[in-house]
């Protein structure tokens, strides 16, 4: 009788409360992303593949050496011989091989012939502590604990590694909590680009350092339903084929109404993607998520639908089962 009761009193609080549940008769056809889409813990596994990766579009990760003789508030000092001698052997040709080898295609040399052969000092007792800040995602990936290593060994460093949000990474080395930054180029433009607490090094003539490149993936469905994977190759004297390939396949993404997940929030991925579209994508199936790229791939991956991503932020999501910080 009480199992009645209970069973009673449960159905008639979900009629109350107006609850439907969802059957194929019923269920939306075209989902739209809610908060409940940016949740970063998915129930199972990515159904997401990288479909075409370019050879152009990258985002450039660069080097950049806060000044010793900047202006930051007391008690704040700047680890310049570390910072720099730390920033010489990751130009150098052993580290740049130990980088781009750690996962094929996750990082790829700077276009920049950036090579660094010359001395390098070792470490002192009161430079040996180096403070290298660096994004979440390359601090999650492990790139830099595989190879860190042999430059502590030989120069008689300690490397602690400092990770920040992408955003918050230049202001934080402003303010004097780094002594070196490896990090995504400042976009053109940003105050960060030439802002009076980060220096130029020694024989270097750019002050944010050319030293990774990591390339823009086009990701979607296994089953593809766009046709993405049966696209061919293009040849264009100006273009590169994977170029070509991109437009080929956000082009086919439009026609067939697929869903399209786009940052759509001014970001350097966002208008990386915007160059390959001839013109603005309008319809329901584009969707401007105005969110970071790891929920954005959480968004795609729930609707079926496709998302230009970078290759570190896909590779995170892919071994991480869809949980992205």
């Amino acid at each position: 009788m009480k199992k009645l009761l209970l069973f009673l009193f449960t159905v008639c609080l979900l009629a109350g409360c107006g609850a439907q549940v969802d059957t194929p008769e019923t269920k939306p056809a075209q989902p739209v992303p809610t908060e409940a889409a940016a949740v970063t813990e998915p129930s199972r596994s990515p159904d997401m593949v990288a479909l075409v990766v370019s050879d152009r579009l990258s985002v450039a990760y660069t080097l950049t050496a806060p000044d010793p003789n900047g202006d930051y508030g007391e008690d704040i000092s700047i680890n310049a011989q570390g910072g720099e001698a730390l920033a010489k052997w990751l130009l150098g040709q052993s580290a740049l091989d130990g980088l781009t080898a750690y996962q094929e295609g996750l990082f790829l040399p700077a276009e920049e012939d950036s090579v660094y052969s010359g001395w390098i000092a070792k470490a002192t007792d009161h430079t040996r502590a180096i403070r290298l800040m660096t994004t979440v995602n390359v601090a999650e990936v492990g790139l830099l604990e595989a190879i860190l290593p042999a430059f502590e060994e030989e120069f008689g460093y300690e490397v602690e590694i400092l990770a920040e949000k992408e955003e918050e990474i230049y202001l934080c080395a402003a303010l004097g909590e780094a002594d070196l930054v490896l990090a995504p180029a400042p976009r053109e433009g940003d105050i960060f680009a030439e802002h009076a607490n980060f220096r130029t090094l020694p024989g270097f003539k750019q002050r944010h350092i050319p030293l990774l490149r990591c390339p823009y993936v086009l990701c979607g469905p296994a089953e593809d339903p766009a046709g993405v994977k049966s696209i061919g190759d293009a040849a264009d004297a100006v273009v590169s084929v994977s170029e070509l390939k991109l437009r080929a396949a956000l082009k086919a993404i439009a026609e067939t109404g697929c869903y399209f997940i786009s940052r759509g929030d001014g970001s350097e991925a966002h208008w990386a993607e915007r160059k390959l579209w001839p013109e603005a994508p309008e319809g329901d199936w584009y969707v401007a998520a105005d969110t970071e790229m790891g929920p954005c791939l959480t968004i795609a991956e729930e609707m079926g639908g496709y998302v230009l991503s970078d290759a570190l932020t896909f590779e995170i999501f892919r071994t991480w089962n869809g949980i992205v910080s």
